[in-house]
């Protein structure tokens, strides 16, 4: 079982709007602590699948010489949190004139 003991405020709002957006508890709340659920367990596993690939294709990148060009294919639910994913991707490529 996993205690989180600290959280930002701005982040705690996100993740009450991520629940309610998929009609699911992700934690237990108590006036001291909140427990993960099930549910949240499951989320939590996906992102961390997420935050890895991210953090492997950086290695693999940041090893390689030159200019790497081609297509990126993101696949996710048509959540909110995948619309601002997309909108950063998109403005970080226009930083970097790569789009």
């Amino acid at each position: 079982m996993l205690l989180i003991f600290a959280c930002e405020k701005p982040n705690l709002s996100r993740v009450k709007d991520l629940e309610q957006e998929l009609r699911k508890n992700l934690f237990i709340r108590s006036s001291h602590s909140i427990i993960l659920t099930d549910e949240g367990m499951l989320q939590r596993k996906g992102a961390e699948e997420i935050v890895n690939m991210v953090d492997k294709l950086g290695v693999e990148f940041s090893s390689m010489e030159e200019t790497i060009s081609g297509e990126v294919y993101v696949g996710g639910g048509e959540t909110d949190a995948m619309i601002e994913c997309s909108a950063n991707l998109f403005t970080t490529g226009y930083k970097k004139d790569i789009v």
